[in-house]
């Protein structure tokens, strides 16, 4: 798609991320394929931008501009792909090929940055596990540069907090300037703080009052500590003269 926008010309071939997506291999069988494979990953990728999040409304947008977007895209027929085409493409899709290039490319984006990140639990909107169950991810969020740094999905009988510590060190390589994440209680478990904090990273996770140990400890400890500080300031008592207005 090129467009003229303040006399530069843009093109989504171009783009570092558009390049990446080919190294992501077809699954398909060259039997009965109409349209190239990674073309239809940048239609969707581009959807996404448009925020359309329907596979309807993304072919509508297509229609609408196939004249403009067909080439740089790479597609060489006359239409886009239909919605069921290309739920059939992403069906067959290796998710986890697929997040290794998109974190390939945002690593590469920020490897000189020192960024903060949240961390949260979150469920898959609309969608299911093979026997219908929910999906449910961790999902490690920059808020600086409004990007999802890393995504897993949470094992059976596994919580949120190990689940995060099984992805620390993949994701402290690939972000070394993540300096800190942040988190509810959901991952205050001590063995992942610890865990941060071994790689020298930080940490501040919420305690809520209902968790009537962990709160009395913390309680305990920071009034201890409070005790042995020196004040920051001190305030001192200014005295009037009784004749200074006089």
């Amino acid at each position: 798609m090129s467009t003229q926008t303040s006399n530069k010309t843009f093109n989504p071939t171009t783009l570092p991320l558009f390049k990446a997506l080919h190294g992501i291999s077809d699954p398909r069988k060259k039997r009965g394929v109409r349209h190239d494979f990674h073309s239809i990953l940048k239609l969707v990728i581009l959807g996404f931008c448009c925020r359309l999040v329907c596979l309807e409304h993304i072919v509508e947008f297509a229609s609408q501009c196939w004249s403009v977007i067909k080439e740089p895209l790479g597609f060489n027929r006359d239409a886009p792909p239909d919605a069921t085409t290309i739920g059939r493409v992403l069906k067959k899709l290796d998710r986890t090929e697929l997040e290794e290039i998109f974190q390939e490319w945002v690593s590469t984006k920020l490897s000189e940055r020192e960024i903060d990140a949240s961390v949260d639990g979150k469920a898959l909107r609309n969608v299911c596990d093979e026997n219908g169950n929910p999906i449910y991810m961790v999902n490690v969020f920059a808020h600086d540069v409004q990007m999802v740094l890393a995504q897993s999905e949470i094992p059976k009988k596994k919580g949120e907090s190990t689940t995060l510590k099984t992805m620390l060190e993949g994701l402290f390589d690939k972000y070394p300037g993540l300096r800190l994440l942040t988190g509810d209680a959901a991952f205050n478990g001590r063995d992942l703080c610890k865990e941060i904090a071994r790689m020298g990273k930080h940490y501040l996770v919420q305690i809520k009052g209902n968790q009537e140990h962990v709160y009395e400890v913390l309680r305990l400890h920071f009034d201890d500590e409070k005790s042995k500080r020196a004040p920051d300031a001190k305030t001192v008592e200014k005295k009037i003269r009784e004749n200074h207005y006089s």
